[in-house]
């Protein structure tokens, strides 16, 4: 493992060969990814090195897609916040309001985000996540909403809304 706060870097092999390759490999692929940003660790490096795709133009949006199993979604978040921090989900039924998977959920949607101060530009944060509550086919109606936890300890913001269809996940 490698920490360098605020990121961590771990490669966990599970190989009975003494050299360990596979290790030495991914170590020296990170390293040759961040060098540029070690030589010139500015934002303009940054915008550089990230893939194709990673930066948008638009408005911001929400979408989920069912993933490998029904009660199992992956979303895409395009937003920008205008500053540094962390985005994630929340969710309710939406004739009550009753909150959905509640902890959950924001452990496995909460992600950092990029910004910048063109609102214009939109930063992806995707995920994968449960809804436990209800059963398979017997779809129903949730309010996804997207929130931001700006690092400066600003209060928490909502940045976005949408309805989906869905059902829950059930063993």
């Amino acid at each position: 493992m490698i920490s360098v706060e605020p990121a961590k870097v771990e490669v966990f092999e599970q190989s009975d060969a003494k050299e360990r390759r596979l290790t030495k490999a991914s170590l020296a692929h990170v390293e040759s990814e961040l060098a540029p940003l070690a030589v010139n660790p500015t934002w303009e490096t940054i915008r550089r090195l990230l893939p194709e795709g990673s930066i948008t133009r638009g408005s911001p949006s929400i979408e989920l897609r069912n993933s490998s199993q029904t009660g199992i979604y992956a979303s895409a978040i395009r937003v920008n916040p205008g500053e540094p921090g962390r985005v994630y989900l929340k969710a309710y039924e939406v004739t009550k309001g009753t909150p959905l998977s509640e902890k959950r959920l924001k452990d496995r949607s909460n992600e950092w985000v990029g910004w910048s101060a063109d609102p214009e530009e939109l930063f992806l944060s995707a995920t994968e996540f449960m809804i436990y509550e209800g059963d398979w086919g017997k779809p129903y109606a949730a309010r996804f909403e997207v929130w931001f936890i700006p690092d400066s300890a600003a209060p928490e913001s909502k940045l976005l809304e949408k309805i989906f269809k869905i059902e829950g996940w059930q063993r």
